[in-house]
C-alpha cells in the first residue's frame, strides 16, 4: 500500500513537470504576442480581450456547476485578493516591456522564485533544501548570463520589472495555498473574472480602441495564456512552492526559441552558456524533488480540477 502510494507520488510529481514545461512554453509565447499589441493598445484593453476570452472558454467548460461553485466557495476572497496582485504584477511587467527588452524584463522578473524560496517556509511551511537553492541560484545565475544583465541601466522601466516580480513571487505564494483546496478550473475562471470586471472600468469610461481583427487577435492570444494559466495551476496542487518557482526558469529556454524562430535572433556563444546553467539548475530540481516523491516526503496532493 506504500508503495502504490510512492508511485502514485512519483507519477504525479512526473506530470507536474510536464504541465509546467507546457506552462513555460505558452507563458512566454503570449508575453511575445502581447509586446507586439500593446506598442498600438493600452494595456488595459488587452488584458480585457483576453481575460474575456479565456473565461469564456471556462465557463463553456465548467457551466452552471462551476458557476455555482465560483459564487460559494469559501476561498472567494483569498482568490479575489490573488487575482488583484497577479493583475497589478502583470500591468507592471507590460508597462515595463513597452520599453525595456524582453529579454531584461524577464531576467528582473526572475527574482520571483528566489523571493519564494526565501517566503516558503515562513508563509507555506514548505522546506527549500540546499540542493534546490543551488538550483535556483544556478538558473537565476544562467538567466543573467543569457540576458545580459551587465547592461542594465536603472530606469521606471527596471522598477516596474522588479514590481512586478514582487508581486508574481506573492501570487505565486498563494496559488500553492489556494492550490491545496481549490481546482485549477475554478481558478482560472475566477481569476479572469476579476481581470474583466476590473479592466472593464477604463473600458466603460475611454471606450474600446481595438478593431475587430485586433480583438480576435488578443483573443487568440487569451486562448494561449489561458491554457498557460491551467497547466500551472494544476502543477501548483502537486508540488512544493520553491519547486515550481525554481522550474519557471526554464520559460526563458522557449522565450530565446522564440526569438530565433519568429524574430531571427541568433543566440549568442553567452546565450548558450546561460541556457546549460537554466538545463542543469532544471535537472537539479527535478531529480532531488523526484527522489523526495518516490521516498513519500513530497508535496500533498491537492483536489483535482474542477
Amino acid at each position: 500500500m506504500v508503495r502504490i502510494a510512492r508511485d502514485q507520488a512519483s507519477t504525479s510529481f512526473l506530470l507536474a513537470v510536464l504541465l509546467i514545461l507546457g506552462a513555460n512554453m505558452l507563458f512566454p509565447l503570449q508575453d511575445a504576442l502581447t509586446k507586439q499589441m500593446i506598442t498600438t493598445l493600452p494595456v488595459w484593453a488587452v488584458l480585457f480581450v483576453r481575460s474575456a476570452a479565456v473565461l469564456v472558454v471556462t465557463l463553456a467548460i465548467g457551466r452552471a456547476r462551476l458557476v455555482r461553485h465560483v459564487l460559494v466557495t469559501p476561498w472567494r476572497g483569498f482568490l479575489a485578493i490573488r487575482a488583484g496582485l497577479m493583475l497589478c504584477g502583470w500591468m507592471a511587467f507590460y508597462l515595463s516591456i513597452r520599453s525595456l527588452g524582453l529579454g531584461q524584463a524577464v531576467t528582473l522578473y526572475f527574482l520571483s522564485p528566489i523571493l519564494v524560496a526565501l517566503a516558503a517556509k515562513p508563509f507555506l511551511r514548505e522546506q527549500t533544501p540546499w540542493p534546490q537553492w543551488a538550483a535556483i541560484l544556478l538558473g537565476f545565475a544562467g538567466v543573467a548570463l543569457a540576458s545580459g544583465i551587465s547592461d542594465f541601466r536603472f530606469s521606471s522601466a527596471v522598477a516596474l520589472a522588479l514590481v512586478s516580480a514582487c508581486f508574481w513571487a506573492i501570487s505565486l505564494l498563494m496559488l500553492r495555498n489556494a492550490s491545496k483546496e481549490e481546482g485549477a478550473l475554478t481558478q482560472v475562471a475566477f481569476c479572469n473574472a476579476i481581470f474583466v470586471a476590473v479592466t472593464l472600468i477604463p473600458v466603460l469610461a475611454q471606450g474600446f480602441p481595438a478593431t475587430p481583427v485586433s480583438i480576435a487577435w488578443i483573443a487568440g492570444i487569451g486562448l494561449v495564456g489561458g491554457a498557460g494559466q491551467f497547466c500551472l495551476y494544476d502543477a501548483a496542487r502537486r508540488i512544493a512552492a520553491p519547486v515550481l518557482a525554481a522550474l519557471e526558469y526554464t520559460s526563458i529556454l522557449s522565450a530565446f526559441a522564440l526569438g530565433y524562430l519568429m524574430l531571427g535572433e541568433t543566440p549568442t556563444p553567452r546565450i548558450w552558456l546561460g541556457a546549460a546553467l537554466i538545463l542543469t539548475s532544471g535537472l537539479i530540481v527535478v531529480m532531488v524533488e523526484h527522489g523526495h516523491a518516490k521516498s513519500g516526503r513530497g508535496a500533498g496532493l491537492g483536489p483535482v480540477a474542477r
